[in-house]
């Protein structure tokens, strides 16, 4: 249960899953697998197992009284007459240009994803008109308690939710926080976030206010990385022609080659005009 039950928030989920499947499919055609990665070789029961045992009462009620927790409530409490507007949200997607030469103290996919949530924190400043978010950005979780996890097939990403504002700072700064919140809770602290709300552990009717805050959320932001320009092509062709609509807020992004594309829902009929100034 705990592989698919939280896809209705982040239905980027599937194409996380596809491209893995499609991964570690042709490393298995080409014997590669066994010499591409040293680690031994886990299960998705391994990454269950893992996120359960670190999993407790005491932990959960930490986190609840933690500051992030609690100024996230008061973001999410501030914003909700303006988040009221999402219904019927329609996707679009915008091409920005991106230059990988800026911040050399990043690598390049934490430069494109800083880039990324800090476009996609202004069009929220222009959405929303306000300048605070409560959001939840998802990074890949593969690596728990120093075990790769990384031939796995499966959804093992994993949910940061926090407070980014926006401010005349570096876009470095915007990633930096995103490493530095991951680190605090999924390293250093073992708190994991996502299973504290989705996961099926003794006790879990103690997640059910984590999940609620999971939901409530301003929006969500994803990073899927680099896309080859078919795949490119496809994606973008997929979102201009669909007519489903949603009622949660949520910004992919992804890039190909020197471009950024940020793929986001917004109220039907909205002025995009707003949007690319």
């Amino acid at each position: 249960m705990m592989l698919f039950s939280h896809l209705v928030f982040d239905a980027g989920s599937i194409k996380i899953l596809q491209r893995a499947f499609y991964k570690n499919l042709k490393e298995v055609i080409s014997e590669k697998l066994s010499e591409i990665h040293k680690y031994k070789l886990t299960t998705y029961k391994d990454y269950v197992h893992e996120l359960e045992i670190n999993t407790n009462i005491e932990k959960i009620r930490k986190y609840k009284k933690s500051k992030e927790y609690l100024d996230i409530l008061k973001v999410i409490e501030k914003n909700k007459e303006k988040r009221a507007n999402n219904k019927n949200l329609k996707e679009y997607i915008f091409e920005y240009s991106f230059d990988d030469n800026n911040y050399p103290s990043l690598s390049v996919s934490e430069k494109a994803e800083g880039t990324a949530l800090w476009i996609s924190l202004n069009i929220a400043k222009v959405v929303f008109e306000e300048n605070e978010f409560a959001i939840r950005i998802a990074k890949n979780g593969r690596q728990l308690n120093n075990e790769k996890f990384e031939n796995l097939i499966g959804d093992c990403h994993v949910h940061i939710p926090m407070v980014l504002k926006i401010a005349e700072k570096p876009i470095s700064d915007y990633i930096n926080q995103v490493n530095n919140e991951y680190k605090k809770f999924y390293v250093d602290k073992k708190i994991y976030i996502e299973y504290i709300a989705y996961g099926n552990y003794e006790g879990n009717e103690e997640g059910h206010e984590i999940e609620k805050m999971l939901v409530e959320l301003d929006f969500a932001f994803n990073y899927i990385g680099e896309l080859t320009d078919e795949e490119n092509e496809l994606y973008c062709t997929s979102v201009n022609e669909s007519q489903q609509r949603y009622s949660r807020y949520f910004f992919y992004a992804h890039t190909n080659k020197n471009k950024i594309y940020i793929r986001c829902r917004l109220p039907e009929n909205y002025d995009n005009e707003k949007i690319k100034q």
